[in-house]
């Protein structure tokens, strides 16, 4: 489930993101998707009207794109670290892209068992590993603005390194997921089962 959570809007700061890990932690409904949203502020809305008459002041973007074609209003995020959080959690997070295929290959296993005892097995079995799939991403992310909010921006070498621990921990963390669950399909192909609860 995704609520519609926002994360990331352009006048963000640490401490709102401090906060809204906290209120994630809180309610538990999460998601990769939702860990990393970002606001589009249609030019059409009245944020994006506001941006764009100068109510609400906001940082352009390092580039200029043809405004002809575009509907929103684009941004920079104002805190710096923030910016950089976003940045940095996308691109870690595109370590778990192999995940995600992998337990649609599972749910499609598990809609061939839709006659068997084996369906219901095989469901849990996936939503369990989703959940823990977000799971991980909050942590990660986590980890992230721990320490860019620790460093600071002129410290590149440090966050360079943090960022390539995230996306290393979470590359181990989708491999052994990947590699269970095509042994879960592979067992299913052959009719002998058997999922830990």
């Amino acid at each position: 489930v995704d609520p519609g959570f926002i994360m990331f809007h352009p006048w963000t700061t640490m401490n709102i993101i401090e906060k809204n890990i906290k209120f994630l932690e809180e309610i538990g409904l999460y998601s990769l998707y939702g860990i990393c949203s970002f606001l589009t502020a249609y030019r059409f809305t009245s944020i994006g009207k506001e941006m764009l008459s100068g109510k609400r002041p906001f940082k352009q973007p390092f580039y200029k794109t043809n405004e002809t074609f575009q509907d929103d209003v684009p941004y920079t995020i104002l805190d710096t670290k923030c910016e950089l959080l976003l940045a940095f959690a996308m691109t870690a997070f595109e370590e778990f892209k192999q995940l995600p295929i992998a337990l649609r290959q599972l749910q499609q296993t598990a809609r061939k068992n839709l006659h068997t005892t084996n369906y219901v097995k095989l469901e849990i079995e996936c939503k369990q590993r989703m959940k823990k799939m977000d799971e991980m991403g909050l942590n990660r992310f986590k980890k992230l603005f721990i320490g860019i909010k620790a460093l600071e921006l002129n410290q590149e070498k440090e966050l360079l390194e943090l960022l390539e621990e995230v996306k290393f921990e979470i590359r181990n963390y989708v491999k052994q997921q990947v590699i269970e669950i095509q042994q879960i399909i592979s067992i299913c192909q052959t009719n002998q089962i058997i999922i830990k609860n």
